[in-house]
């Protein structure tokens, strides 16, 4: 399971069977046919790992999954300095698998970062897009994640950079290994598979221990970058008539910062008119605080006639740039969920062995 354009199967001729993940997944099976396997493309294209916190149960089978893999690094762009809202998110939705109920493996794959994967200017190759140079990614400073948490971390960029970039091997050519028009990226499937095999040959060589399982079982260290951990507590109040059962979600609500924390109260009209998925995304924007109470208020005003609400989620994000989701839901960063991987329109891949 995985998270991102490549991931997900972008200029592949038949997704689920020709991208890297359907091939990892088919080799699983047939190495191991006496498990019980079940594999998921959870990928969404065109999204930043934040937005992956907030959606993490729309691609993850969180109560059973023991092995995941995100892959971000391209979706996610490049900034400059080391810590950046970007690897913050990354930290925050490494921690959130980790604390999944199995406690499941993960490996950080990375791909080059948009413009890295082609030649300077003036080479005879040059697409005449943006060229980025070998450090210009967030690869490096996710690695510092990857070793905090002592989790495993693939690089396409490590692997091809020689042979594409300085010695043009034929065969290994940026333009014979990135998205190669109807065969994907598959270089990343052999590695995962040579990493799963290596894994399976340790483990018969130096069979899991109780030391093994202790370290599985530790908890979380806290956070590596500082203010990551909030309490945050959101109480209810009805006004007007009874909320009713009804399928939909049609209301106007209140939000109010009540303790801990100030904000500018907010009201939402959440009432979607167009056949897509019920959920709805907004911001509020709060000041920072330990303890943040908010006020979660059902008005009597409707837009429709009748009256529903139900908080799906709640994710919290710092940083200078408040409007984190805009990229996602518009200029104000709040808007319905559009997602077709996540709202029933585009089928998530799977594969099953029983």
């Amino acid at each position: 399971m995985e998270w991102s354009c490549i991931s997900w199967g972008q200029g592949v001729s038949r997704r689920g069977e020709t991208d890297w993940f359907s091939h990892f997944s088919k080799w699983m099976i047939e190495a191991f046919p006496r498990a019980n396997i079940t594999a998921r493309n959870g990928c969404v294209p065109g999204v930043p790992s934040a937005y992956m916190i907030l959606c993490l149960e729309q691609s993850v089978d969180h109560k059973d999954v023991e092995l995941v893999f995100i892959e971000f690094t391209l979706n996610d762009g490049y900034i400059a300095s080391v810590e950046n809202d970007r690897v913050r998110d990354m930290e925050r939705l490494v921690r959130r698998l980790l604390a999944l109920p199995r406690r499941p493996a993960v490996v950080l794959m990375h791909s080059p970062t948009h413009g890295m994967a082609s030649y300077p200017p003036g080479h005879p190759r040059h697409p005449g897009d943006i060229y980025k140079r070998f450090y210009e990614t967030l690869e490096d400073v996710d690695g510092a994640i990857a070793q905090y948490y002592d989790v495993q971390m693939l690089s396409v960029r490590t692997a091809l950079y020689r042979l594409a970039a300085f010695k043009e091997t034929d065969g290994f050519r940026w333009d014979q290994t990135f998205f190669v028009r109807g065969g994907g990226l598959g270089a990343p499937g052999m590695w995962v598979t040579r990493a799963r095999a290596r894994t399976a040959i340790g483990l018969l060589l130096r069979p899991f221990g109780r030391e093994d399982e202790e370290a599985v079982l530790e908890p979380l260290p806290e956070p590596m970058y500082p203010a990551l951990n909030y309490y945050l507590n959101l109480s209810r109040s009805k006004t007007g008539n009874k909320v009713p059962e009804v399928p939909m979600c049609i209301m106007y609500e209140d939000f109010k910062c009540v303790s801990g924390c100030r904000c500018d109260p907010h009201r939402e009209d959440a009432h979607i008119s167009r056949p897509v998925s019920q959920l709805y995304v907004f911001r509020l924007d709060v000041s920072q605080s330990e303890h943040c109470d908010v006020e979660v208020e059902l008005l009597p005003e409707t837009s429709s006639g009748e009256h529903k609400f139900k908080i799906a989620g709640v994710v919290v994000a710092e940083g200078e740039d408040k409007n984190y989701l805009a990229n996602l839901y518009g200029s104000e960063g709040s808007g319905e969920f559009g997602m077709n991987e996540h709202n029933g329109n585009t089928k998530q891949a799977h594969m099953v062995q029983s």
